[in-house]
């Protein structure tokens, strides 16, 4: 079956001049798209095997919505404790000792809404940009593990199952990874989603 992806990435890509146009378009992507529809079904077999993991993959959706309201929240936060309130100006030190305990005070002493009851501003901001890294974290992993082995796949095929020496598998085997390390680094949404 084809993903919403593959069909708005078909959709999007084929040539609409002519019929005989869309027809060789689909004919020339047809062994890519039978190659993806493969891989969809093999990691429906994986999610369907360990229901966590399926669990975590079918809603990654739900993590990236979650990811981008929890930056919202720590932008939001950061933006309502940036405040001199726990600053204290002392006139026996420099104008510019002052103005660094007053920066200091900025950014390493929060106080939520410029109270200084609330200081657990900074506490709360570690603790959401915990969650948020998990959750991202996640996302980048399952896109990783549904983009890579469609791009890298064929590179790999038959590698494991070759007889080969100790000193040659090794060689092969960095060979392999740094070529394939180079091939992801040229897929623009991989890039995107890592950094």
């Amino acid at each position: 079956m084809l993903s919403d992806e593959m069909k708005e990435s078909f959709n999007n890509k084929v040539d609409r001049s002519s019929h005989k146009e869309k027809l060789q378009y689909l004919n020339d992507q047809s062994a890519k798209l039978i190659e993806e529809m493969i891989h969809e079904e093999n990691l429906r077999i994986v999610a369907i095997r360990y229901r966590l993991l399926g669990v975590f993959a079918k809603y990654t959706w739900l993590w990236e919505s979650l990811s981008f309201y929890l930056a919202l929240a720590i932008n939001s936060i950061i933006i309502a404790s940036y405040s001199g309130v726990a600053f204290t100006y002392d006139s026996t030190q420099t104008a510019k000792q002052n103005e660094y305990n007053l920066q200091y005070a900025r950014l390493y002493e929060p106080r939520f809404f410029h109270n200084l009851e609330y200081d657990t501003a900074s506490s709360l901001i570690i603790i959401l940009g915990t969650i948020q890294c998990i959750l991202i974290s996640i996302f980048v992993a399952f896109f990783i593990i549904k983009r890579a082995p469609l791009i890298v796949g064929s590179l790999w095929y038959g590698f494991f199952t070759a007889d080969l020496p100790l000193r040659k598998r090794i060689i092969f085997t960095f060979l392999k990874a740094s070529y394939s390390f180079f091939l992801l680094l040229q897929d623009f949404d991989i890039i995107y989603y890592v950094l």
